[in-house]
């Protein structure tokens, strides 16, 4: 992982196109749960902006602990 000249890392792009949509999508309706329910479980639309978070960025943590990379990577040709 690089870091930047403030010490921050600069994550990898990992989240392809397809997983970015539906992390966003996934987002969208989880936070949409903390304006329709009234009750203890409105707090998981907050995971919604994790998901939401993620999708925008093209970078999962998870993913890189994991290993895991979504995007198509370019072959060369031969």
């Amino acid at each position: 992982m690089r870091y930047d000249k403030n010490g921050f890392s600069k994550g990898e792009i990992n989240v392809g196109q397809f997983d970015r949509s539906l992390r966003i999508l996934a987002g969208l309706c989880l936070v949409a749960i903390l304006f329709i329910e009234d009750s203890p479980w409105r707090l998981v639309g907050l995971l919604g902006l994790a998901y939401i978070l993620t999708g925008l960025t093209r970078w999962c943590p998870i993913y890189t602990w994991m290993g895991i990379n979504t995007c198509r990577t370019k072959r060369p040709q031969e």
